[in-house]
């Protein structure tokens, strides 16, 4: 699966959010699910089966809600209840193919479960691969409302830099000698091959491992057209801008590669250095040609429903109007829950919201005026949810 993504850190937003943007293209038959999982307290010795891994489970991993795509155990995209943020795309080095480990999305949706902030997840992320290896290579965006990093790793060699404003990421690695951290034994590992002289100069992570050859340059390019498009955007930065950046950013991989890649699904989250402040997911799943975001939050309980719905289903005019209701009432949502200090009153505040927002979703997919509707059911930790496949 290709993808694209941007990070925006408060500086660079409107109201001081941070701001993750991503873009998902893949098989049209394999469209990605949404999914969440709640919070959970395990047992002493559980453990986690991945394949041929047998990885020890945490007592008590956090609730998390992502983009997989079908059968897959990990992540893509997702967050968790501390407002931490993790995605994940692919490279390829010139490292001979790791035969046992973490594949990256397995590592997204492991760090997600127990990492509280970006720091502390970068660490729980590092540490999962020095204990239990990494298959491939791949980039990994990791923030929460105040910080963001991007770990580039290839096997069981990372580099890790800090974001400080806004970043951009394709399928691609770009870390050469601006990293803050490596991992253990890279260095000596490159040395010994003779990929860097050994004459006391900062080691280059893409200069080393890196190979001209397996680079692709249309995720360099699409990583250049994102990073000047976001550049033009620095504190101006809201949802809606960031909705246009995207689909602008479609438009432009289209022209670049020559033909129409399928864009499956664009997600927002917003996130805020107050704790308290809901997490905002927006979903839009552009398979169906609707591209309307949807938004979520954490703090509710999510539907369990899912809707064919087509272009024809959903005229233009009807599209506009139906995403406007939503802008309108989720800022409405926010101020409300911004002035409630008891927990419980904003998870209350949040299910409501979700249940308005599902009734007007049901009334216009399906083309009833009036609609007679059950309430929303809980989920169970492992079941998936697809508002607008087909």
């Amino acid at each position: 699966m290709v993808t694209d993504l941007v990070v925006a850190l408060g500086k660079s937003s409107v109201q001081g959010q941070t701001f993750i943007g991503c873009n998902l293209y893949g098989d049209p038959n394999a469209l990605p699910e949404l999914i969440r999982y709640d919070e959970q307290e395990h047992a002493a010795g559980e453990v986690i089966p991945l394949g041929d891994l047998t990885i020890p489970q945490v007592k008590n991993t956090f609730r998390i809600q992502g983009c997989r795509q079908p059968h897959d155990w990990g992540l893509r995209l997702g967050c968790n209840e501390h407002q931490v943020a993790i995605g994940v795309t692919h490279w390829q080095s010139k490292l001979p193919p790791a035969s046992a480990g973490l594949n990256g999305t397995d590592l997204v949706r492991l760090t997600l479960e127990r990492g509280a902030s970006a720091r502390n997840a970068v660490d729980v992320l590092t540490d999962l691969i020095e204990r239990h290896g990494h298959k491939g290579d791949h980039v990994f965006l990791i923030a929460d409302g105040r910080e963001a990093f991007v770990l580039e790793a290839a096997g069981k060699y990372w580099a890790l830099i800090q974001c400080h404003q806004m970043r951009a990421l394709a399928d691609c690695a770009l870390i050469r000698q601006d990293w803050e951290r490596l991992s253990r034994g890279l260095a000596e590992h490159i040395l010994a091959q003779n990929w860097w002289p050994d004459d006391g100069s900062k080691l280059d992570f893409i200069g080393s491992l890196g190979d001209p050859a397996l680079a692709s340059p249309l995720a360099l390019k699409r990583w250049s057209r994102a990073t000047l498009a976001l550049a033009g955007q620095e504190g101006a930065l809201d949802g809606l801008v960031l909705r246009q950046l995207l689909a602008e950013h479609c438009e432009q991989f289209q022209q670049l590669s020559g033909v129409a890649p399928t864009l499956c699904s664009s997600i927002i989250l917003e996130l805020s250095a107050d704790a308290e402040h809901p997490l905002m997911f927006w979903h839009a799943n552009h398979a169906t040609g609707a591209g309307i975001y949807y938004p979520f939050t954490l703090n509710a309980l999510i539907p369990e429903q899912s809707h064919g719905l087509t272009q024809r289903t959903l005229v233009r005019e009807v599209q506009e109007h139906m995403q406007a209701q939503f802008d309108h009432e989720t800022e409405q949502f926010l101020t409300q829950v911004r002035s409630m200090t008891c927990k419980m009153q904003k998870r209350v505040a949040a299910q409501e919201f979700h249940q308005r927002q599902w009734e007007r979703w049901e009334r216009l997919t399906s083309g009833r005026k009036e609609a007679s509707l059950p309430k929303p059911k809980r989920t169970r930790a492992d079941e998936m949810l697809s508002f607008v496949s087909e």
